[in-house]
């Protein structure tokens, strides 16, 4: 029992090591995320307010053909269009991290269930030898 024990030790050893490993990367990639999607979420909010804005004065246009209208309508197209690229900039920086952040995550469930399920190994057997 004991030599059993020693080597289901040994073997949660190993995975618990790598375990902690992908988690700590997980961690950064994921607090990376979190960052670039918080500011994503303030562009793409503040763009979506001027996208409406700018629906309203160019459906206005459409509707009573007004000069003022298309000047609304332009300015408020132009500043939606400027903030629907800063939008779509971080979106993608907040996709890119958070895919490295679910990948890493993954492993890190991954071989954390391998080191609990050894782990949970070892103590049966320290059990039965003690």
């Amino acid at each position: 029992f004991c030599a059993i024990s020693v080597v289901f030790c040994a073997i949660s050893g190993v995975y618990c090591a790598i375990s902690g490993v992908f988690c700590a990367i997980s961690v950064v990639f994921c607090a990376i995320s979190g960052v670039f999607c918080a500011i994503s979420g303030v562009y793409c909010a503040i763009s979506g307010v001027f996208c409406a804005i700018s629906g309203v004065f160019c459906a206005i246009r459409g509707v009573f053909l007004c000069d003022k209208c298309s000047f609304l309508c332009n300015k408020w197209s132009f500043l939606c269009n400027k903030w629907s690229l800063l939008c779509n900039k971080w979106s993608f920086l907040c996709n890119k991290w958070s895919f490295l952040c679910n990948k890493w995550s993954f492993l890190c469930n991954k071989w954390s269930f391998l080191c609990n399920k050894w782990s949970f190994l070892y103590n049966k057997w320290s059990l039965l030898y003690n």
